[in-house]
């Protein structure tokens, strides 16, 4: 798909919507800007309900694993794709996973299958920056704690928490730079906001979608091209693969 697109000069565009909100863009220009200094170490810790060992009729697709929608494809690639976006790209990682949940039960057409899918995802690994990273996401966990994201510079720090995947849901972003004695809440400016107003306050399955909308219209109508694309899909897709192949073979692998 990469390949046609670009060989036809086609408009493209992936649903990779965290790109679009204004928390994760802010935090990346902090970043960028020296906000933490030089950036030592990230952590990202992700854990849901859902993708357990309980679910409903719909959802039974998630738990094959040859139909390709899972916890590492869907919770895993969102979240590895506004982490690396905000802190910079692994080079080098391992991976450790496992299924604790061998059966699923369905509890609206109250039948139990069998499950192949992973359930607890564990990576660990440097980045090109130089920084270690740490990146945690499980399923089925019965009373989550949402997701936090924990990054330490030489200089300062900054912590995100949300109630859901990073994709969406409510944001709540603190920090504190080399002049600062403590964490504080920060707001994020304005100007990271481009769609109507009415739309700051959405808990971000809204917001983020339609600040992407509003992106490529404008790339369409003036030839320019400032959204993630199928490239960016290919790319992320050889991360998941990469984080496959080191969780099956134990052995560290290099991007």
């Amino acid at each position: 798909m990469q390949e046609w697109v670009e060989s036809g000069n086609v408009p493209n565009v992936i649903g990779l919507q965290s790109r679009q909100s204004p928390t994760i863009n802010y935090v990346k220009d902090l970043l960028a800007d020296g906000y933490v200094g030089n950036v030592l170490s990230a952590n990202l810790k992700i854990s849901i309900d859902a993708m357990g060992g309980v679910a409903d009729g719909a959802s039974a697709y998630l738990f094959d694993k040859k139909i390709g929608g899972n916890l590492l494809t869907i919770v895993g690639g969102h979240n590895l794709d506004a982490f690396t976006n905000m802190v910079g790209d692994f080079k080098e990682l391992s991976a450790v996973t496992a299924q604790q949940f061998p059966e699923v039960e369905l509890t609206d057409v109250q039948k139990t299958i069998k499950k192949d899918t992973d359930d607890q995802i564990i990576i660990s690994g440097k980045l090109t920056n130089g920084a270690t990273a740490s990146v945690h996401i499980q399923g089925g966990v019965k009373h989550q704690n949402g997701l936090t994201l924990e990054i330490f510079g030489d200089e300062g720090t900054i912590t995100l928490n949300a109630p859901a995947s990073i994709q969406f849901g409510f944001h709540q972003l603190r920090g504190a730079n080399s002049t600062d004695k403590e964490l504080q809440d920060l707001s994020i400016p304005d100007h990271y906001y481009w769609v109507p107003d009415s739309l700051k306050n959405d808990t971000g399955m809204i917001l983020n979608v339609a600040q992407a909308h509003s992106k490529f219209a404008k790339d369409i109508s003036e030839g320019t091209s400032s959204l993630p694309t199928f490239a960016d899909a290919v790319k992320l897709h050889q991360l998941l693969d990469t984080i496959e192949t080191a969780a099956k073979t134990g052995e560290r692998q290099y991007l």
